[in-house]
């Protein structure tokens, strides 16, 4: 009788730990684009979302995972480039495994850093935000890669013009490395 209550004892601790080291269901999700949380992927509604995040005029959604297609943990201009790319170059550009397995809580990068100026979200101002945005200008736009460069334009628009343009360079420069604020913005 010993014996099989140790037995047992020894099966339920063994199936204790084994739960215990099971992955939380909420550790892990599947990012599949649908930005709006209405259960259809990949439609129209999604994409008007994600460039609307682009240009800071979208709230945050509540299920960011949906959107992290880069599997980084990260939502950021990458995952949104993929989802703009669907409607330009259809399936292919998907990542494979689709939907994508990553983490249920990702946080934002690039799309809504903390402070203006702060290009890279790397949570201050520094000599870096300054070679990023001088890259990003350099381009068309503000919302465009260059290799693997990337810039929100609700950061990098110090004047709010809704524009990149060398005022912001220059605004950024003073704000980097003399401390005065960005003008022009309410």
């Amino acid at each position: 009788m010993k014996k099989l209550i140790c037995f047992l004892a020894v099966l339920v601790f063994c199936a204790l730990a084994g739960f215990a080291g099971l992955a939380n269901p909420q550790d892990t999700c599947y990012a599949n684009g649908d930005a709006n949380g209405d259960g259809l992927i990949w439609t129209i509604a999604d994409l008007v979302l994600v460039i609307k995040m682009r240009t800071c005029d979208a709230p945050v959604p509540e299920s960011l995972y949906r959107l992290d297609l880069t599997a980084d943990c990260r939502v950021d201009s990458f995952d949104l480039r993929i989802i703009e790319g669907y409607y330009i170059y259809g399936s292919s550009i998907l990542p494979r495994p689709f939907p994508v397995p990553t983490c249920c809580n990702p946080t934002l990068i690039l799309i809504y850093p903390a402070a203006k100026g702060d290009v890279n979200a790397d949570g201050g101002l520094t000599p870096a935000d300054v070679v990023l945005m001088l890259t990003c200008a350099s381009t068309e736009t503000g919302n465009v890669f260059i290799g693997t460069a990337s810039c929100s334009l609700c950061q990098a628009d110090l004047n709010c013009d809704f524009d990149l343009s060398p005022v912001d360079l220059v605004q950024e420069l003073n704000y980097v490395f003399l401390g005065a604020p960005p003008s022009g913005c309410p």
